[in-house]
């Protein structure tokens, strides 16, 4: 299987960290946040892996061949010309990618990765009643029934994406026939997909991750 990982944006949130560097390249760990996804994937045998990139790409796409030899990685870079978002994204990916292909969020640390990879359109998903800017899944029956984005705590638990999905080529031709005017995150038009009866799985991510959103988050 094929990954794709979303890097282009300018990561306003983490300024002053991100005036001169791709939120992708803020260190976490003694590491860049795009080398600790590349590290995870390569290590469960994906080594072929689209980056997608526009804000100061050229930082991103020399470290990553600066780290092709190291990690015996097959990189390909998507450049995306307008942030309108990660629906337009993953509306740029080529028709040569894998089906299914593994999508991630690259503002996330992943510390730990599922035992297996459905073959089905699956979203991971965690259980937190922390919902600020963050896709909110309903589930049935580990079928999402709606899936919505949050600015906003609620006042219960809810389950939410973590950026860490397993989609189909039918779910590129969806993003590619959306009419863009603004930033459109991927869950808008995965959830007209869900809405018109195509089936998302919900699984559970047992393993650690790690928002990077805010200056906050790398405080932690």
């Amino acid at each position: 299987m094929d990954a794709v990982i979303l890097a282009a944006g300018k990561g306003e949130r983490l300024k002053p960290l991100t005036d001169n560097i791709p939120k992708g390249m803020v260190i976490i760990d003694n590491k860049p946040i795009l080398e600790h996804t590349i590290k995870l994937l390569v290590k469960n045998r994906i080594n072929k892996i689209y980056i997608v990139v526009n804000y100061k790409k050229e930082i991103i796409i020399n470290f990553v061949d600066s780290i092709k030899n190291k990690y015996k990685l097959e990189a390909y870079y998507i450049h995306q010309q307008e942030l309108l978002g990660t629906a337009h994204a993953t509306s740029l990916i080529p028709n040569n990618i894998s089906n299914p292909f593994l999508l991630i969020l690259g503002d996330v640390v992943f510390y730990d990765f599922p035992n297996s990879l459905p073959l089905k359109p699956t979203i991971f998903v965690k259980k937190t009643d922390d919902t600020i800017n963050k896709g909110i899944i309903e589930i049935k029956n580990g079928i999402i029934t709606n899936f919505h984005y949050n600015k906003e705590k609620l006042n219960k638990e809810k389950f939410v994406d973590i950026g860490f999905m397993v989609l189909t080529k039918e779910v590129i031709e969806n993003c590619k026939e959306y009419k863009y005017i603004k930033d459109t995150p991927i869950v808008e038009v995965i959830n007209n997909m869900i809405q018109n009866g195509v089936k998302f799985l919900a699984e559970n991510f047992k393993g650690e991750i790690r928002h990077i959103t805010s200056i906050e988050d790398i405080n932690r």
